[in-house]
């Protein structure tokens, strides 16, 4: 379930985000970008919805508050200042789609899922290497002053991670009060206390760059909180963890990204406690999954099975 949600978002925002680029960018080598992306997710987006629904999963079609974020700044842009925010914002963007695709494919449960998964995995890659090339010419190319303040990968790097942290405490809260193992409980209020603590640091970094703070998560931790609300016993405390194990191994991978290519040390600095914190969470999470067993929680997780590898 969490990998479709992904996806299926992934898909979503490129829809949206190419549709504009694909209309607006200047330069031909952004436009084919765009319309190459555009043309990809547009197909594969529809599969990603045929397999949800095949596994009881409703696809996400709503645009996540982070590419909104993307879309809102391009619509105010225009020209070459227009073309390098897009390809800066997408390089990293693809590079976290990359890992997730990635992941599914080694460790997916549903064969049609793991394959599609699979196909991914290469047209990713070759969409993110033309965008790094052309972030680093254009990005280079822009006249002096004609983008004020952080480059768009570490502007775009805050409003993901204030995503993460919101989510995660939000997340955390619930799981506290209603997982009926101690490790879980203990976990929740772990990623209560430091997500809350992170999540200020980087409103905080938001706030002295002049990015809006992020006050609402995206689709994707919706429905996993919405999934959560309808459970109970056993069944909360496994689908909670393993929702922990996928997203954290995203994120992590995000965070990694910012603090060895971030251009603000600042921002590199953040990044980089983010994913050292990332690990150590994810390593947790497999930690209570190991833990688990053949008992009733073990046996509700599936344990052993490949949702849980890294």
């Amino acid at each position: 379930m969490n990998y479709l949600l992904s996806a299926t978002s992934t898909s979503a925002g490129q829809i949206a985000i190419g549709t504009l680029a694909a209309e607006h960018a200047r330069d031909e080598r952004v436009r084919d970008l765009a319309r190459r992306i555009l043309a990809h997710h547009s197909e594969t987006g529809e599969e990603l919805a045929g397999l949800a629904g095949s596994n009881g999963v409703e696809p996400v079609r709503e645009i996540d508050p982070v590419t909104q974020r993307s879309i809102d700044w391009l619509r105010s842009l225009d020209g070459a200042a227009f073309d390098a925010v897009y390809v800066g914002i997408q390089e990293p963007a693809l590079y976290t789609a990359g890992w997730i695709y990635r992941r599914e494919a080694r460790h997916g449960t549903d064969p049609a899922v793991r394959s599609a998964a699979a196909g991914e995995v290469d047209a990713n890659e070759a969409f993110r290497e033309q965008a790094g090339r052309l972030a680093e010419e254009l990005g280079g190319g822009l006249p002096e002053g004609q983008l004020e303040g952080l480059a768009p990968e570490d502007r775009m790097f805050l409003v993901y991670a204030m995503n993460v942290e919101l989510s995660q405490v939000r997340l955390g809260e619930m799981a506290a009060e209603k997982a009926v193992t101690e490790p879980v409980r203990a976990f929740a209020r772990r990623m209560v206390e430091e997500h809350g603590r992170s999540g200020e640091q980087f409103r905080q970094a938001a706030g002295a760059n002049g990015v809006a703070p992020l006050e609402t998560v995206g689709p994707v931790q919706r429905r996993t909180r919405d999934r959560l609300e309808g459970l109970s016993g056993p069944a909360f405390d496994r689908e909670y963890i393993m929702s922990q194990v996928i997203h954290h191994y995203e994120w992590f991978y995000r965070y990694e990204h910012a603090s060895i290519h971030g251009r603000d040390p600042a921002v590199r600095e953040l990044a980089a406690k983010g994913a050292k914190s990332g690990k150590a969470h994810h390593d947790s999470v497999l930690a209570i999954v190991s833990d688990w067993g053949d008992g009733e929680i073990g046996a509700a997780a599936g344990h052993g099975d490949g949702e849980a590898r890294r």
